[in-house]
């Protein structure tokens, strides 16, 4: 499964697709693998904008470390609606070259700007890629420098990121209408930043200054 996915392709993740896979199912599933975890409804961050669902958490130990990963499971009338993968999961198996390898093009790059460090001259900002179709969001985190007309921004593995999948029938309650489109700020639309980051090689940007007005 951390090789393959399970043989099954996004948004199913190990064998669990949203709006298809009921609890039932996923449930006993998961517990093949941590027979003693027992399953209730957490205090987690929604995943969508439901208030009928119930939500769940599947600790995912990490290969070769000492360590877990969560993975949130949203749940509404026994159908497994949406999942959330963390942090040290997702980025293991799905650095941004390798997502865009797996998933294609991406309907939409989006831009979402944090604040800037004046003190150490830090830039950083989120980048969110959107499939719509495939009920697909996932993000990564740049950070950067100032140049002389732009900033540099390059990837930062020890950031928050995550992927989130749903299903079709439900909103996430990620309002992605509060970011901006990345070719706002860069020459990257969706096509030239499929092409240039594809390549494992490219981790950096450049963004204009304006980007953080």
């Amino acid at each position: 499964m951390y090789e393959a996915n399970n043989i099954c392709s996004l948004p199913c993740w190990w064998g669990i697709t949203p709006g298809v896979s009921t609890w039932t199912e996923a449930k006993q599933y998961i517990e093949h693998f941590n027979p003693s975890r027992s399953f209730g409804v957490e205090e987690v961050t929604p995943i969508t904008k439901s208030t009928q669902s119930e939500r769940y958490i599947w600790s995912v130990w990490l290969p070769d470390a000492d360590t877990s990963a969560s993975v949130s499971l949203e749940v509404q009338n026994n159908i497994v609606t949406a999942i959330t993968v963390t942090q040290d999961l997702f980025i293991l198996f799905f650095p941004v070259h390798k997502f865009l390898e797996a998933s294609g093009k991406p309907d939409k790059v989006l831009v979402s700007i944090s604040d800037y460090d004046k003190t150490n001259g830090i830039y950083d900002a989120t980048l969110y890629l959107v499939y719509e179709q495939k009920h697909i969001l996932v993000s990564y985190v740049y950070w950067g420098i100032e140049t002389t007309d732009a900033v540099n921004l390059c990837l930062q593995h020890l950031s928050p990121q995550e992927m989130y999948l749903w299903s079709s029938g439900v909103e996430i309650s990620t309002d992605l209408y509060t970011f901006k489109p990345l070719n706002e700020f860069t020459d990257l639309d969706p096509d030239t930043f499929y092409e240039r980051f594809k390549n494992k090689n490219h981790q950096c940007f450049e963004i204009s200054k304006d980007a953080w007005k």
